[in-house]
């Protein structure tokens, strides 16, 4: 079986659903939050990464663009513990657009790879970091851009305008320099968007800096997660 794709096939009207999923039943979401890992998986902690990388929590399925204008591969991966601010999403859909194909193919210089794309992800609450105190598991969310909450626009209430989203947004990493993605132990460089919804789990940032955005229905609405506000669904 080939696991590459190429452009024809994520082709769409601005966006599409990147992993086939059931819609997920609305009536029923108190299960989900019953059944939902967080207690079975480690605590979420900062702790110190090693050469840069999350420390190991879980097998993921990603698509991966292993060099500049390569296909999509799907691959499995690691994903690094969430860290005190962040919540790990099951992402249940995510967009496509035309932003992620330009990664792929080298429109950001600061972007290396490989690298897990999309920024239009939505889906449900797994697991929660220790400081997370307005999302819980089992709340359905929309994962919005990333901004850094401290720089003049910022301060403006104008996140549309930070002076670090390039960093943000397309240098692979977290904001704090590690990367929670890998490949045998090697670094997998994630963090689009501060989410790389293009696989079954993304780790997202919340608080005043807030990526992570509670909304009901959120896999109906995955592909305006990329607007300059979160949209309700």
């Amino acid at each position: 079986m080939d696991r590459r794709s190429s452009a024809q096939d994520w082709r769409g009207a601005g966006a599409g659903v990147f992993f086939p999923v059931s819609e997920p039943r609305i009536a029923a979401m108190s299960d989900v939050r019953d059944q939902a890992t967080v207690d079975a998986r480690p605590k979420a902690g900062l702790g110190e990464p090693s050469r840069g990388l999350g420390s190991a929590h879980m097998k993921i399925t990603a698509a991966v663009v292993p060099v500049r204008s390569a296909p999509f591969e799907i691959e499995t991966l690691d994903l690094a513990t969430p860290l005190a601010d962040e919540v790990l999403v099951r992402v249940v859909a995510s967009g496509m657009c035309h932003t992620d194909l330009h990664a792929r193919d080298g429109y950001f210089p600061n972007l290396p790879y490989p690298v897990v794309c999309g920024h239009e992800g939505a889906g449900i609450i797994e697991q929660v970091g220790a400081a997370v105190t307005d999302l819980a598991p089992g709340d359905p969310v929309v994962i919005s851009f990333p901004w850094c909450g401290e720089c003049r626009p910022c301060r403006a209430e104008r996140i549309s305008y930070c002076e670090r989203a390039r960093p943000l947004k397309s240098s692979g990493r977290r904001a704090d320099g590690s990367i929670p993605m890998s490949r045998n132990g090697e670094p997998v460089y994630s963090c689009f968007f501060q989410q790389s919804s293009f696989a079954n789990f993304a780790l997202a940032r919340t608080s005043s800096r807030s990526t992570a955005t509670r909304r009901s229905k959120c896999w109906v609405r995955s592909a305006v997660a990329c607007r300059p506000a979160p949209v309700r669904c």
